[in-house]
């Protein structure tokens, strides 16, 4: 025991005059991270100014009480790591400090005498907690970037950019959209610990107080404004109140500018009396994003309404081809989505039923007019021939992208549930379950129609007809969906 006291002795007395030729030198305090030299022992024989900048000073005690406060240090250290190898071994870690919780890189290696025997050993600190950061916030953006691509809805996608910047650590954020007859910043989406502060709260960016906060003046200078402390600022007066409340100590409002029109703004808070100036650049960039997607909906909008424009042209030329038909598709269209929406169809599917319901006949377009506008039952030839339009139909469409989805209902609503219809005799649920609610649609308004052989039938005789049909020519989910929107 007391040879082995000896020799630890010796061995300290080795470290502290090479500590000693190193900080002569001035070498340990013109580096920029922390170092710390131990004893094999683990006790901190000396500290750099980084090292004790960030820790404290703890020369003198053993590293894992003045860094884990506890009287063990658990699993090996990187320090004895190479003790027992030699070699320099690192790893990265979360430590609290009294400034607060940091991320850093430990990097260890070994100090030997003049024998080759490990003798203590140097422990390189680095403070990578802005790495860490960024690596977090790359992270975070990048899923939010793979779930908006997805996502063309603009709703969801302003809310995304509110949740990604509360997962990115800001206490509430909100999007608001001008309103130039009221001059109003109107919430459009939020997220984050905002308890009811939008609905308790009026801004404006007129001349009035309302108008002078941070999201005002973003409106008017076009430029991003910062509240930093807004507890002493009198301009944020009249929202101070309701801020405090909920833990905001500051604000920053960045415009939303489309075309070089200011069209709405982004307002990010924090708990903290400041914005850090590097936050600025990387938040206008999620105000550009809401611009972007601003503007994307509106030209999907202006395409949509000029896509239907196109559907509603092409409707009436259908219905424009027989005397007979006029107002068949509305009503089929109206029969449908009534039996869609009792059997629980999403909007997407409701959206494009009403499409294959106002196109469902296109394919007749092609057809002889004398054939669609006789006065007397079909032969069978002339049958033949109209039972081509839902191939045509299916046909024409099909090498219209945004009509992809519509083609397989009006290709297959002529078939039936027992397999004996056309084109393809499709059996049950291998017939699309559009192509079955347009097939019954279709039925219902093609029974009630007058024709000039015979008169159209009551809905109490069609009633009838489809409970006789159901199972063979109809999807009896569909007859009962059917009969439940009857009053």
């Amino acid at each position: 025991m007391d040879a082995s006291i000896c020799k630890m002795k010796d061995n300290n007395k080795t470290m502290v005059k090479i500590i000693d030729e190193i900080v002569d030198q001035g070498i340990m305090d013109a580096i920029g991270d922390g170092i710390s030299i131990q004893d094999i022992g683990l006790k901190i024989l000396y500290q750099n100014r980084v090292h004790k900048d960030f820790f404290g000073d703890h020369v003198g005690e053993y590293c894992y009480r003045a860094y884990q406060c506890s009287n063990h240090n658990g699993k090996e250290c990187p320090l004895e790591l190479s003790f027992k190898d030699g070699h320099t071994h690192a790893e990265e870690r979360e430590v609290q400090t009294d400034k607060g919780i940091f991320h850093v890189e430990i990097k260890a290696s070994s100090v030997l005498n003049k024998t080759g025997e490990v003798i203590g050993g140097i422990e390189v600190v680095r403070d990578i907690t802005e790495r860490k950061k960024g690596e977090e916030r790359r992270r975070i953006v990048d899923e939010f970037t793979r779930k908006v691509n997805v996502h063309p809805d603009l709703d969801y996608r302003l809310h995304e950019i509110c949740a990604t910047l509360v997962e990115l650590g800001y206490r509430m954020v909100w999007v608001g959209l001008l309103d130039v007859q009221t001059k109003e910043v109107i919430p459009k989406a939020q997220a984050g610990f905002e308890r009811g502060y939008l609905s308790s709260i009026k801004v404006t960016y007129d001349e009035s107080p309302l108008g002078q906060g941070p999201t005002g003046r973003a409106i008017k200078s076009r430029e991003p404004v910062l509240q930093n402390n807004m507890t002493t600022d009198p301009k944020y007066a009249p929202w101070k109140d309701q801020a405090m409340k909920r833990g905001y100590r500051s604000s920053a409002a960045f415009p939303v500018i489309e075309e070089d029109e200011v069209i709405g703004v982004l307002n990010v808070y924090n708990t903290y009396d400041e914005f850090p100036d590097e936050d600025i650049g990387f938040l206008q960039s999620f105000a550009n994003l809401c611009a972007s997607y601003i503007k994307n909906s509106e030209l999907v909008a202006s395409l949509q309404e000029l896509f239907l424009g196109t559907v509603n042209a092409l409707s009436e030329t259908i219905s424009a081809k027989s005397q007979w038909t006029r107002g068949h598709l509305d009503r089929v269209t109206h029969y449908a989505l009534d039996i869609g929406k009792e059997m629980g169809l999403n909007e997407k599917d409701l959206k494009n039923l009403e499409l294959a319901s106002l196109l469902h006949d296109i394919g007749k377009i092609g057809t002889y007019e004398e054939i669609l506008n006789k006065p007397a039952k079909l032969t069978t030839d002339e049958f033949d021939l109209i039972k081509l339009h839902a191939g045509k139909g299916a046909e024409m469409l099909s090498t219209i992208h945004q009509l992809k989805e519509i083609v397989p209902p009006i290709k297959y609503h002529h078939e039936r549930y027992d397999g004996t219809g056309y084109p393809e005799g499709l059996k049950g649920e291998e017939i699309p379950v559009l192509a079955r609610i347009l097939c019954v649609a279709d039925a219902v308004d093609s029974m009630f129609a007058d024709r000039p052989y015979r008169k159209g039938l009551a809905m109490r005789e069609i009633e009838e007809e489809l409970r006789k049909g159901s199972g063979t020519q109809f999807d009896p989910l569909v007859i009962q969906a059917f009969l439940n929107t009857l009053p």
